[in-house]
């Protein structure tokens, strides 16, 4: 059964509509005044499975503009990027369940609890560029008579919801582990050292034993020590000492790291670092390792990072383990690790990527690699602590650690921790004519990003506006009536305090003459229509970097 998103409960969003008339149930505003405004994305398809109603919801999730669809035969493509196959609209128009359920399995397809006559689906999509997770409703529409007329699809991208979920889970089992391993740790730890401390003692009385016994053998040749003959122990007998010594400290060594994974550092320990320093430092502990396993490291760390409010020692440790686990996945002579740091404008993370290409997580573990003591490594010494540790070290420096893998292929892991500059929204003033753009333009800032977003109707708007605030940045269109785009930055340029601000001009005439008096004022930042949407917020996050 699909997990159903609070937004879908309501039947009066998604339920078997009943049309009075068939002949107008899809023109005028019967629907579309009743759809464009919700804010989950909507598409109603007729019998002929041509695209009626495209909500603004569907444009932003999408990136496709509704006049690109409008009366088109539905195509997969749009969210399958090049593969085809039936949308779930399409299967519920044409009332064959058995052809839905060969798309969508028993985990990811099923009729909808609390909605008469509507089905549910879940599936990995690609959405504008980006691997996302989307869940689907779609229910058939109806006349006054019960025939079928049409049929409607919502669309939801419960990506962010599911990885929220998965870290809160993850966490939460975590905290519980720590507790209880913390106890198991502090019992273990007492027994240990007591053999520790006694092994040297019990190897010093046999080297002053030895002799004794020697001068006994020569009258009694035949006598057993433990059931064992003398010269045995004479050859044997040191060598299981020390097996023994170097088990007890294994054994150490374990409740080392099982402390270690229970134990937060606090908030004194940590003081203002530089990841790539960290980075650095792991790269030259590992360096042993990479030369036995003929492991070449490709760095990609961006220069100029913010600091990190951290602990050196144990992100050093986090990144240590990451490395080395990438490099032991490692089976063939052409090994390679690339680790890459990144600041995420969109909030302020900084990101630690580690990737490799050898044989990727084991699928048996990839539900609990993170638990402590799962590791498929037990014939090499693995104890499975490693990314447990790392775990809870990087949830102490209030971050995340994932992984995405490809069995066969390879693995990356990304750390994401947060700056001491992690910084407020950032306002954007966005100036059009045209309502239904503005609309747009605001609703892809706020869903897709953090950013404020303030709109204006035209350039007299936009300047009066600005006389009471600043905005970080100014998306504007050029051709506006009363007073245009060039005007505008006119104004800006005299202004002292505005001279300075960031505009993102937007037009569909390129290589129009007022583009070089724009170029002549020093905004530089021109996008032409028709764009991508994803594009559009790419270079909105560019400039505010």
């Amino acid at each position: 059964m699909v997990s159903q998103p609070q937004e879908f409960m309501n039947p009066s969003v998604v339920s078997e509509l009943q049309a009075p008339d068939t002949c107008h149930i899809f023109e005028g505003e019967f629907l579309s005044s009743m759809v464009d405004g919700n804010p989950i994305p909507i598409f109603i398809i007729d019998t002929d499975h041509r695209v009626v109603i495209w909500n603004r919801a569907c444009e932003i999730l999408t990136g496709v503009l509704k006049e690109t669809v409008l009366n088109q035969p539905v195509d997969s493509r749009i969210f399958y990027r090049g593969q085809y196959r039936p949308l779930l609209v399409d299967l519920v128009l044409d009332a064959d369940e058995s052809v839905m359920r060969n798309w969508y399995d028993n985990n990811s397809f099923s009729r909808c609890a609390n909605i008469p006559g509507a089905y549910e689906a879940s599936d990995e999509l690609d959405i504008q560029g980006e691997k996302r997770n989307i869940y689907f409703v779609a229910v058939a529409i109806r006349d006054s008579a019960g025939k079928v007329v049409g049929a409607m699809e919502t669309i939801q991208d419960i990506t962010d919801r599911s990885q929220l979920l998965n870290q809160l889970h993850q966490a939460q089992k975590m905290e519980a582990l720590g507790a209880l391993i913390a106890g198991v740790a502090h019992e273990i730890n007492n027994p240990i050292n007591l053999i520790i401390y006694n092994i040297p003692l019990l190897e010093k009385i046999w080297q002053d034993i030895i002799p004794v016994l020697n001068g006994q053998a020569i009258q009694h040749p035949q006598r057993k020590y433990g059931g064992l003959r003398l010269d045995f122990i004479n050859h044997h007998l040191m060598q299981l000492i020390s097996d023994m010594d170097m088990a007890a400290k294994r054994v150490a060594a374990i409740v080392t790291d099982l402390k270690s994974f229970s134990r937060f550092s606090g908030q004194s320990e940590k003081i203002p670092m530089q990841i790539n320093d960290a980075i650095e430092n792991a790269i030259r502990l590992s360096q042993s390792t990479l030369r036995k396993l003929n492991v070449e490291v490709d760095l990609d760390m961006e220069d100029h990072l913010p600091t990190v409010t951290g602990n050196l020692q144990n992100i050093e440790q986090v990144i240590l383990n990451l490395i080395i686990n990438a490099a032991e996945s490692i089976a063939h002579e052409c090994g390679k690790i690339r680790i890459s740091t990144r600041l995420l404008s969109q909030d302020g993370d900084i990101r630690i990527s580690v990737s490799d290409n050898g044989k990727g997580v084991n699928p048996a573990i990839v539900g609990k690699l993170f638990n402590p003591f799962i590791t498929d490594k037990q014939e090499k010494g693995g104890t499975g602590l490693g990314l447990s540790v790392s775990y809870n070290l990087i949830k102490s420096h209030g971050g995340t650690i994932t992984f995405e893998s490809i069995p066969g292929e390879g693995a990356t892991f990304h750390v994401h921790l947060p700056t001491v500059l992690k910084r407020k929204p950032l306002r954007i003033l966005v100036v059009d004519d045209d309502a239904s753009i503005r609309e747009m333009l605001r609703e892809v800032l706020i869903q897709r990003r953090s950013y404020i977003v303030e709109e204006a109707s035209n350039g007299i708007e936009a300047c009066i506006r600005l006389g009471s605030h600043r905005p970080d940045l100014l998306v504007m269109d050029l051709f506006m009536p009363e007073m245009n785009g060039v005007e505008v930055c006119r104004v800006i340029k005299k202004d002292p305090v505005l001279s300075d601000m960031k505009i993102m001009m937007i037009t569909g005439h390129e290589g129009h003459p007022l583009l070089g008096d724009i170029s002549e004022f020093g905004f530089i930042d021109i996008l032409y229509k028709p764009f991508n949407l994803k594009d559009f917020v790419i270079r909105v996050d560019k400039i505010l970097m």
